[in-house]
This record gives C-alpha cells, sequence and structure tokens, in this order.
C-alpha cells in the first residue's frame, strides 16, 4: 500500500511510543522510497486526541515538529468528547452529532489543509 500511495497520512497521539512508532515507520517509508526509487509520494503526520493541559501531549508535538517539520500538518486534532459519543449516537458522524464542537472544527480545518497541499497551494 505504501508503494502505490500518492499521500500517506499518519495520525498519532502525541505520546512516547507512538513517537518511537512513528519514526519506525518514516525509516520504513524511506527505506522503501530508496529501493523502488519513490518520489512523488505526499507524507503527512496528524496530531490527534491532543489535551492542551498534559506536558507530555505539548512535549511529544515539540518532538514531532522538531524531527519531522516537514511531515507534520498543522492542523491538531483535539481530545473532544463529541467525538468519541457521536458514533453511539444513532450512528452519527461527528458533524450530524455536535457540528460546533471542537472535533467537528478541528476535523473540518483538516480537510481544507489537506485540499490545499493536495491542490499544492
Amino acid at each position: 500500500a505504501i508503494l502505490v500511495s500518492d499521500f500517506i497520512l499518519i495520525p498519532i497521539i502525541p505520546e512516547y511510543l507512538a513517537l518511537r512508532g512513528l519514526k519506525d515507520f518514516m525509516e520504513t517509508i524511506e527505506q522503501l522510497n530508496k529501493r523502488f526509487d519513490i518520489k512523488h509520494q505526499i507524507i503527512k503526520i496528524l496530531i490527534t486526541n491532543f489535551d492542551r493541559r498534559l506536558k507530555l501531549n505539548i512535549e511529544a508535538i515539540e518532538m514531532v515538529g522538531k524531527h519531522f517539520k516537514k511531515e507534520l500538518l498543522k492542523t491538531i486534532i483535539r481530545k473532544n468528547v463529541a467525538l468519541a459519543e457521536a458514533p453511539g449516537k444513532d450512528h452519527k458522524d461527528i458533524f450530524q452529532y455536535s457540528k460546533t464542537s471542537h472535533g467537528a472544527i478541528d476535523y473540518i480545518s483538516l480537510t481544507e489543509e489537506i485540499i490545499k497541499i493536495v491542490k499544492g497551494k
């Protein structure tokens, strides 16, 4: 799947083990790209489940930014109860369940950012 993808979106939670997995995954992508001469792949990292009250989350984002600045998306999906509740409420998506929640706002921002990247703006 990695070899034939034009766009790879890597969602991670801002915690230590996720950062370790991210590093390993990025190395795997790099090795595959070298071996198969892949040049035009877009790779982006999405921080999810972010809680600004947790120092660990803030430090993790700083680490990702330090090592993968080019790949890190500006949009961050904040921790939001509505995101967890929505699927259990008559199988609604976040926009049907709570379109003004942080979760809905963050996913709209993510969509807009990805569209700009794909269109090359």
